[in-house]
């Protein structure tokens, strides 16, 4: 298997009265007296109108002056001035939380360095870490290959296969649409993943920017070529697209949990349990 190139009423006007003329017209000879002009019919306000249920709902209450004490009162403390400012969510604390404690704890297990993409010189090494880890920081290539699907199949790219290094519990290939997997170098001189118990449904974490996402080791890839996920993968971190385009080349922390297998490894419900749990532990038991 070889990696794809990576890179939102109408307010009723009451029609304006027509002015009443002026009372009656000028007085007849004194001959004649006029009779006394009609007393003008008192203007009469309409009937206030009751708001509607859709009127009560959007129209804020009639505020209610506060009795006058003679002194003046001190404007109110602006909220966004007083509030203490908000911590961290915790997606991004927990993403922190991790790329600190891998960037502090690497002890070197590669007998040499991977390199990121094909044509790049050796940079990455594969580092045990605290906790009982394993850890690399590398971009992220989409694996195509296993059971074929909606996206993934042959029709996306010349390198795809049919297989992958591990299958799932029904004995088929794995997904690449649909099971978040991670792909490890294959075994050489320079890193042999088994001799650090690494294998076929090893629990993985993945740390892109402020996101957390759990999955399984699935395939292998090039012995020289690191850093490689499955289409499923990229998509819970918000790298999707073309599989051509998927991806990025920006830092990933690849973190593998050599101790914990998934069961079902297919299974994402199962992956995201077992992380979290593992994960927390993981913080717990580990100096910040």
């Amino acid at each position: 298997m070889a990696p794809l190139p990576g890179p939102p009423g109408l307010r009723a006007t009451t029609p304006p009265r027509t002015a009443r003329p002026p009372g009656g017209a000028a007085a007849p000879p004194a001959a004649r007296p006029a009779p006394p002009a009609p007393a003008a019919s008192p203007r009469t306000s309409p009937p206030p109108r009751t708001p509607t249920l859709a009127s009560r709902a959007t129209r804020p209450p009639a505020r209610t002056p506060a009795p006058s004490t003679g002194t003046s009162a001190a404007p109110a403390a602006s909220p966004a001035a007083s509030a203490p400012p908000s911590p961290p969510r915790p997606a991004a604390a927990a993403a922190d939380a991790l790329r600190s404690r891998a960037a502090r704890s690497c002890r070197q297990v590669s007998a040499g360095l991977f390199r990121r993409d094909a044509a790049r010189a050796p940079e990455v090494p594969v580092c045990a870490g605290a906790g009982g880890t394993l850890h690399w920081t590398a971009d992220l290539d989409i694996d195509c290959d296993g059971r074929p699907g909606p996206v993934c199949n042959a029709a996306s790219g010349p390198y795809f296969q049919e297989t992958t290094a591990w299958n799932g519990s029904d004995g088929r290939p794995l997904s690449a649409d649909e099971v978040p997997y991670v792909v490890v170098p294959g075994p050489s001189a320079r890193w042999r993943p088994a001799d650090s118990g690494v294998t076929g449904g090893t629990l993985a974490v993945l740390v892109h920017k402020a996101r957390v996402r759990y999955a399984v080791v699935g395939d292998t890839g090039p012995a020289d070529v690191i850093g490689e996920a499955s289409y499923a993968a990229a998509l819970s971190l918000g790298l999707g697209g073309a599989p051509q385009a998927a991806g990025t080349q920006d830092d990933v922390l690849y973190l593998l949990f050599p101790d914990t297998r998934v069961h079902p490894v297919e299974d994402p419900g199962a992956a995201r349990a077992a992380g979290r749990a593992r994960v927390a532990r993981y913080l717990r038991e580990t100096a910040p």
